[in-house]
């Protein structure tokens, strides 16, 4: 039920036409070589990749795939992390490794096309979520020339990048914004197909540790136009309706307020007129942006 594509590069790769991915082609195997140890602590990513490809049945593939793609940074320190904590602890070749970074990659990108499918069907445009994409395998299999902030390896993607995405040039990282408007977007329109929106307990420890800035609210809302987002924020905080707490600063940017999902987006969508069924889809999410504030160890 999935298109495969041919074996990724982690550089330079590009984006294939429709009709190249319209055509699911044979598996692929395992390029050799590939050690035992290896083998041994990747058999999860092996599974899911089957899945991804269509190979095998998945209850929840569109989460699987959100699981790679916006939480890419910290699927790959999962992986890699398996290497040192296997027992015994698999010590990769050059050549194993060398391997196995690709099959992450090629997993990450199967993923990626899974999404790219579900946005195409919707109406959504998918070409940044192809760009976005291919520069979070760049900048995390190459992560040598990135400094990921304390903690990055454990954000979404994004947000891992902290203040190294000002490094990017302006095209990258307007591409960047709107594909994440893209998949928050899709996410928002998935959970409304649902026959009801799942209930979120507003009082758990997680909501009550972290926060969402108006910024977050506003780019999703206005589906990653900075100019759009910024414009919507200073609407919000001159209308005085914003009556929820901040709870602290943003770990990337001390500039913005944090504050507590459940009580912003109240607020939010007393200005903006929001139905139940909106607010509760909206939550769902934006949950995926949530963080801890800044703290004097970050």
């Amino acid at each position: 039920m999935l298109f495969f594509l041919p074996r990724v590069t982690t550089e330079g790769d590009t984006m294939p036409t429709k009709k190249r991915r319209s055509k699911p082609a044979a598996s692929p195997t395992i390029p050799p070589p590939i050690g035992e140890l290896a083998l041994r602590f990747t058999a999860q990513l092996l599974e899911d990749d089957k899945c991804l490809r269509g190979e095998k049945e998945r209850d929840n593939l569109i989460g699987l795939a959100f699981q790679y793609v916006t939480g890419w940074p910290h699927q790959f320190w999962i992986f890699t992390r398996g290497a040192q904590n296997a027992d015994p602890p698999a010590v990769l070749s050059r050549d194993d490794w060398q391997v196995f970074r690709q099959m992450l990659a090629q997993t990450h990108e199967h993923a990626t096309h899974v999404l790219m499918r579900e946005a195409e069907s919707r109406g959504l445009d998918s070409s940044t979520i192809w760009t976005s994409s291919r520069l979070a395998r760049q900048a995390i299999l190459h992560r040598e020339k990135f400094h990921l902030p304390p903690g990055g390896w454990h954000r979404p993607w994004p947000d891992c990048l902290g203040v190294e995405l000002q490094s990017f040039p302006e095209a990258q990282r307007q591409a960047i914004a709107r594909a994440d408007a893209a998949l928050m977007r899709l996410a928002t329109i998935l959970d409304n197909e649902q026959p009801e929106p799942a209930p979120i307990d507003v009082a758990s420890a997680d909501d009550r540790a972290t926060g969402i800035s108006l910024r977050d609210i506003a780019l999703y809302m206005n589906d990653g136009d900075e100019q759009a987002a910024k414009e919507t924020v200073n609407r919000w905080s001159d209308s005085k309706r914003i009556k929820a707490e901040p709870i602290g600063k943003c770990p990337v940017d001390r500039r913005k307020q944090l504050y507590r999902l459940p009580e912003i987006l109240a607020d939010v969508a007393g200005i903006e007129n929001l139905t139940s069924r909106e607010k509760a889809a909206y939550e769902k999410a934006l949950r995926a942006k949530l963080r801890a504030p800044h703290t004097e160890q970050d």
